[in-house]
Parts: C-alpha cells; structure tokens; sequence
C-alpha cells in the first residue's frame, strides 16, 4: 500500500510567488499615488487659470466681489464690483431719474396780464380770477385778487414797461386792510423815485 507523501515547493516556485506579490503590490501603490497627484496638479491649474476666467451666464450669484465681465446677471443679489454690466435694467431705464415729471413739467399754477386800469388781458392770462383796483396814491393804489381757484402760496411780478415806466411792485398774501374781503393775493406797484404807490400795468405769476 503506497502512501502520499506532501513535497515541498521548490525554491524557484517561492522566488515566483514573492516576485508576483511584489509586482502586484506596487502596481496598485503606483495607481493611487497617480490619482492623488493628477488631483493636486489639477487644482493648481484651476488656480493659475482663475483670475483669466469670466461667467458668461449666471444665472444666479448670490455674493460677486469682483465681476470684471458679467454678460448677463440675472439674479446679481449683492455685486461690490462689476466693472461692466451689459445689462442692468433699474440703471438704464431708470423712471423717475430719466424723467422726473415734477421738474419736467414745472410751470406756474395760473398768470396774468393786468393793465394800469386793472383789466385782465385774457388772451395771456388763466387761472387769474378777478382784479379789484382799491386804494389811491401814495399809499396805493393795490391791484386786489379774488376768485383764484386754488389757494396762491406765492407770486412773481414784472413791471409792464409800456404800460407804466420805470416802476417796482410789492406784493402780499391775502387781505390788507385797503383789499376788500376775500383777496387772495395783492400787488402794489411804486416809483422809483419813492414818491409811492403808482398805477402801472404788470405780468404776475401764481404758484400753489
């Protein structure tokens, strides 16, 4: 009866099996190595590249610095420094800065041409009401308005040269004891030579 009998490898087949280990071994260290290095490379470039870069489209940027180029920003919540914006609606057409109705459109409330007899020129007035001529020299006479449609806050008096001659005006608000009840707003022309009141021909203006 025969009897197995275990036989040992030879050394050759151990030397085979220890190269084969080793070889795999590196290959795999080899591999990850490769990987890690390929990251870091990859984000240096990233970094050099940066600053050249530019956002053709975002559509959201929540917080950018520094935009040198920003074609279209559509939502741009908070943009310290953007260089050129292509497109920025509420600087282009801005309403009330491009066009500001108030002061566009600033323009008296009511005037009137009134000859040295107190009669309104129609033709050139609007808004004026009515003119009562009350008072005498040299105290008056005053050219008294009433029946203004709205309540004169002030007024702007030109002496009408050629229906008076060298003369000045004043002006007040409301009554002056010498206007009848409800003047609104009065004008009493005077020389220039301080001898008092004059009657005279003038252009008012009358602001609300």
């Amino acid at each position: 009866m025969f009897k197995s009998r275990f036989r040992l490898p030879s050394p050759a087949l151990v030397i085979s099996m220890i190269a084969l280990s080793l070889v795999l071994g590196g290959t795999a260290v080899a591999a990850s190595t490769a990987s890690q290095g390929d990251k870091k490379a990859d984000t240096k470039l990233i970094k050099k590249l940066a600053p050249s870069l530019s956002v053709k489209h975002a559509k959201t940027a929540d917080s950018a610095t520094n935009a040198t180029n920003a074609t279209h920003a559509a939502s741009a919540d908070s943009a310290t420094n953007a260089t050129n914006a292509t497109n920025a609606t509420n600087a282009t057409n801005a309403t009330n800065a491009t066009h500001a109705t108030s002061a566009a459109s600033a323009q008296p409330t009511a005037f009137a041409h009134v000859s040295s007899g107190g009669t309104i020129d129609t033709a050139n007035s609007k808004n004026a009401g009515s003119v009562t001529v009350a008072g005498t020299a040299p105290a008056g006479p005053f050219y008294c308005f009433s029946g203004i449609p709205f309540t004169p806050k002030g007024a702007q008096v030109t002496i009408d040269y050629n229906d008076s001659g060298e003369d000045a005006a004043q002006i007040g608000l409301g009554s002056n004891g010498t206007c009848p009840a409800g003047t609104q707003i009065w004008v009493s022309p005077r020389a220039y030579d301080g001898s008092g009141g004059a009657n005279a021909g003038f252009f008012i203006e009358l602001y609300g």
